[in-house]
């Protein structure tokens, strides 16, 4: 039992110790059936004790060969092998002590051993942080620029730094006494004063010469600090000794230059000064002050010692806070005070004073300034002169939209201002020649100026030319330059002055006014042919419902009248647009069906277009409608698709046109600036042709711009059709490139709700009046004939007239035979607007339509000043004129 209890308990001590404890058999060179307790598996990944024994493989890769080694040297000496060594764990290295002893030969006959080992790291980390501390305060001491030493409690050195041995000429270990080193005549008063520190444990501080290994003796300042115990006692003692020697020179040397100086600020032209404040703020006071103050400020030196109230007092009212505040902040930072003010000296003059001084802070918190004063009156002038004159030059270039420059022709050298290098794209520090300045210009432009330039470098003083410059953005800039040009004794050009003035706003004014010029003469000209040309559309109309509504449905020439009613309306509209291009006005927008406009419009592009091109339609049909003027829009439809002929020329290709809707929201990147969100009907028309560049792209919406030969275009298409979209709030957009075709992307704004699309097919149901008689006066003998004919046959009476006067006449013998009178506006002999006055004359009561083939704002404004009850635009429809006719009969108008 008491041998179990024995054995129980060395297990569990066994087990349980924080000790690595095992057994291991050594088969030749490798360690073999290893086992240990918990601590030892912890830490060597080998089996408990228990646990059957096995060959450990990998025990010289966490061991190395050191455990062979001291197995091996504990079974050759017959004793215990005691070792240190360092193994990696899951928390890092640890440092072991192990002791390794032979326990004799194992079952198998191999050689058997124990083995005891302790986590020792504390130990060897705190020696190592030893070595490393003492190692790093020997490199500190070594490389700081001062002596340092170290004594015991009795004052005894123990250390000196390398610096401190370098300079004595001994090796650390033997400097034992620096007192001795102490100059003859310091000698005395550093041991008395070292002792005295010794007794009382206090600071030791004094300056005194050292002797140095070649015999020359330099000046140091000395301290010591003493390092206590826990007790409070003295410990050890930490000195040092700081070589002063130069300072020491240079002390006695600006002894010698305070007087120097003295000598030098008595003849200064200005006045050297100390400028001092207290703690306090208050009581300001000039200390010190070369002789000259009292010139400057009218105030003696020794009154101002007392005081600098006096001083402060004459600044400019103006002046004063300005001052005030740069000393406060020079206070404030001990940055240097620099301030320039007026004062009012006592004989009554006003000066410019000129102060610069460095601020110091004083032991008490005071701040006393260094520096100098002089009268800066003359140079105020001057400065206050010259900017004038600058401020009114640059006024002057700012307002002409001026940059000056200067070329130096020999280095080939231009130097020009911030503006000029900037629109130039110039380098605003780098060299910058001619050719660099003639690179940046229009290429169209370098020519003529280069020219100008020749010319004034050959013979002549003075030059000017005009020329464009393309920004980074792309913008066109237009400028003119004038220079002239300097030349040296030899008469050869040595420099050209000169001036840009940017045009570029005249430039737009001159194309402005150039391009309202062709606008006005287009809109003379459209407004002169509309009525003629509206007065034959009329004959055509009216003819065209006569014999619609005299043919059976069936009848075979029915369609053709109906075509003939449908261009008839088409080419009034188009002459509409010609005007609203020309002079805008309102359009009509009602709800339309896009792709019944875009069909129509395809189909008269198709009937026009050679038969090798191939247009295709697709997309959608269910769309929602739109709020358009489909005459408008037939007229873009048809523009486009043209110009995409156009674009293919004479071989095959193909035109494409689709439709669909898109819903633009905040969040999609394609949306164009002028979209809002909502749903759009959009229609794209594309084709396989030419392509644009990038500088057509810019100008195709451009008046009278056009890539076509001289008289194949106006350049006015692309201008209304982008005019057009943008009076119905949509978009339009462009992808083309040179080779690739174009593609033009329009999108409308889709209403919200559905609704039957405006017939773009004339009305074919006859229209009724209800019964009156009409006074008809038009100089066109066509106009009255087909007007009578229409109106007769819906029951009015009618009585024609093809000149004005004679209508009047009839009208002044029978006024009251005439329910409502229908008068053109331009004819010969006697306008609409007068027939208007003298039937009103007649008749007050009488209503009267005007009609014009040409109907301007003023022309309305006319004709209800005149009293007219309508204005009806030719060529009307049988049923427009039906309609407003009973609509004034039964007003009673």
């Amino acid at each position: 039992d008491a041998l179990r209890d024995s054995q129980a308990t060395l297990r569990s001590l066994y087990e349980n110790s924080s000790f690595l404890m095992g057994v291991a058999e050594l088969d030749g060179d490798q360690i073999v059936g290893l086992h240990g307790n918990p601590a030892a598996a912890r830490v060597f990944g080998v089996r408990p004790a228990r646990s059957p024994r096995r060959r450990v493989d990998d025990l010289t890769e966490r061991l190395s060969r050191l455990w062979v080694e001291q197995f091996q040297r504990s079974l050759l000496e017959r004793a215990p092998a005691r070792f240190e060594f360092e193994i990696p764990t899951d928390a890092g290295f640890r440092w072991l002590a192990a002791t390794a002893q032979h326990l004799g030969e194992g079952p198998e006959g191999r050689p058997r051993f124990s083995f005891v080992a302790e986590d020792v790291t504390p130990r060897r980390v705190a020696e190592e942080t030893l070595r490393r501390s003492e190692r790093d305060f020997r490199q500190l001491a070594d490389s700081l620029p001062h002596q340092l030493w170290t004594a015991d409690a009795r004052g005894r050195l123990e250390f000196v730094n390398q610096r401190l041995a370098d300079y004595v000429g001994l090796p650390g270990s033997s400097v034992d006494d620096l007192i001795r080193m102490v100059h003859p005549d310091d000698r005395e008063a550093v041991a008395a004063r070292w002792e005295e520190c010794l007794r009382a444990g206090s600071e030791f501080q004094l300056e005194g010469r050292l002797l140095r290994h070649d015999g020359v003796y330099r000046w140091f300042d000395s301290r010591a600090r003493p390092l206590r115990d826990a007790s409070g006692s003295v410990a050890r003692w930490f000195g040092s000794n700081t070589d002063v020697h130069d300072a020491h020179l240079m002390r006695n040397a600006m002894r010698e230059e305070e007087e120097r100086l003295g000598r030098i600020s008595a003849a200064a032209p200005g006045v050297i000064f100390a400028f001092r404040r207290p703690p306090s703020g208050a009581l300001f006071s000039i200390p010190d002050a070369s002789p000259r103050i009292e010139e400057l400020l009218g105030s003696s030196a020794a009154a101002l010692r007392a005081s600098a109230e006096p001083v402060f007092e004459r600044i400019h009212p103006d002046d004063v806070s300005r001052v005030q505040r740069s000393l406060e902040a020079s206070a404030a930072s001990l940055a240097l005070w620099e301030c320039d003010f007026r004062y009012r000296h006592p004989e009554g003059r006003e000066i410019w004073i000129a102060a610069r001084a460095t601020p110091e802070r004083e032991p008490d918190g005071g701040t006393l300034w260094y520096g100098f004063l002089q009268d800066a009156t003359q140079r105020k002038r001057a400065e206050q002169d010259l900017r004038t004159s600058q401020t009114q030059l640059v006024a002057a270039l700012e307002a002409g939209g001026m940059s000056p420059w200067i070329w130096e022709v020999a280095p080939d050298r231009m130097e020009s201002d911030e503006r000029m290098r900037a629109v130039f794209g110039l380098d605003p520090d780098g060299h910058v020649g001619i050719a660099d300045v003639l690179a940046r210009m229009d290429r169209e432009d370098r020519p003529a100026v280069r020219a100008a330039l020749d010319a004034l470098l050959r013979e002549g003083d003075r030059a000017s030319a005009e020329f464009r410059v393309v920004g980074a953005d792309g913008q066109v800039s237009w400028f003119v330059f004038w220079a002239r040009l300097e030349r040296d004794a030899a008469g050869r050009p040595h420099r050209a002055v000169g001036v840009n003035m940017d045009i570029t706003e005249r430039k737009r004014t001159e194309a402005a006014v150039l391009r309202a010029q062709k606008l006005e003469a287009l809109g003379t000209l459209a407004g002169g042919i509309a009525h003629d040309f509206n007065n034959i559309l009329l004959a055509i109309v009216g003819n065209a419902e006569i014999a619609s509504a005299e043919l059976a449905p069936d009848h075979p020439a029915s369609e053709s009248v109906a075509q003939i009613e449908r261009a008839s309306a088409r080419a009034a509209d188009l002459v509409r647009q010609i005007l609203a291009f020309s002079r805008p006005h309102d359009a009509t927008h009602a709800e339309v069906q896009l792709e019944a406009v875009v069909t129509e419009a395809l189909r008269l592009v198709r009937a026009t277009t050679p038969a090798m091109i191939e247009i295709q339609r697709s997309g959608r049909e269910d769309l929602p409608p739109i709020r358009a003027d489909a005459t408008q829009i037939h007229q873009v439809i048809v523009n486009l698709a043209t110009n995409a002929a156009h674009a293919i020329g004479s071989r095959p290709g193909r035109i494409d046109v689709r439709l669909d809707d898109v819903i633009v929201t905040a969040r999609d990147p394609d949306v164009r600036p002028n979209l809002r969100e909502g749903r759009y009907v959009r229609v794209s028309i594309s084709d396989d042709g030419a392509g644009m560049d990038a500088t057509t792209l810019a100008r195709i919406f451009d008046p009278f711009f056009t890539t076509k030969a001289p008289g194949e275009g106006t350049g006015l298409g692309l201008s209304v059709v982008h005019g057009i979209v943008a009076s119905h709030g949509g978009s339009i957009a462009v992808d083309s490139q040179p080779g690739t075709g174009s593609r033009f992307t329009l999108c409308f704004p889709a209403l919200a709700r559905a609704g039957a699309a405006a017939e773009s097919a004339p009305v074919r149901a006859a229209a009724r009046g209800r019964g009156g008689r009409v006074l008809f006066v038009d100089d066109e003998t066509a106009v009255v004939s087909v007007a009578k004919r229409v109106l007769e046959s819906c029951g009015y009476a009618v009585a024609g007239f093809s000149e004005p006067g004679a209508a009047l006449e009839a009208f002044r013998g029978r006024p009251h035979d005439y329910d409502i009178v229908v008068t053109d506006v331009s004819m010969p002999g006697m306008t609409g607007f007068q027939l208007v006055d003298a039937l009103l004359a007649i008749r007050a009561d009488v209503p009267i339509v005007m009609t014009s083939g040409y109907v301007p704002a003023e022309d309305l404004a006319l004709a209800r000043d005149a009293g007219a009850s309508e204005m009806l635009q030719k060529p009307y429809t049988t049923r427009d004129l039906v309609s407003l006719l009973d609509r004034l009969l039964a007003s009673g108008a």
